[in-house]
């Protein structure tokens, strides 16, 4: 009997020092949306300083807009919103959003706002504060 046991207890040891403690981390992000030139009759930003959100071409962003996290292989880990927009139309208005992942995907994560592409962060990068900052327009 103690032989099993002994087999089992060095089994149970090579385990646990392979498995890696997860730990989940909230990430806290901004998606600012710029027009360098804004036009004063079809502006791509409109609002005032305390309330903005997209128009024209930027109208898929605004408060409630879709934020998609994705793992290296490409699956869906979760999913957020833009919050309220604020800032200075028609030149900028910034939303912020958060969400939490899992680390230890070494591949990487790609954060995405609406259909505007995928930014791609590694663990590390997504644990500093400020540094998921996505930026559209100039």
């Amino acid at each position: 009997p103690q032989v099993g046991v002994g087999a089992v207890s060095d089994e149970r040891r090579e385990y646990e020092s392979a498995v890696k403690a997860l730990d989940r981390y909230s990430v806290d992000g901004t998606f600012k949306a710029n027009d360098a030139e804004p036009s004063t009759s079809i502006p791509s930003i409109t609002g005032s300083d305390s309330s903005c959100e997209g128009a024209g071409g930027y109208s898929d962003i605004s408060s409630g807009a879709e934020v998609v996290v994705k793992n290296s292989a490409g699956t869906v880990l979760t999913t957020t919103q833009l919050g309220d927009g604020t800032g200075f139309p028609p030149v900028q208005c910034t939303f912020k959003f958060s969400f939490t992942v899992m680390d230890g995907d070494e591949g990487g994560y790609s954060v995405s706002v609406s259909h505007r592409g995928e930014l791609h962060y590694t663990a590390a990068q997504l644990k500093i504060p400020d540094e998921v900052a996505i930026t559209l327009g100039s």
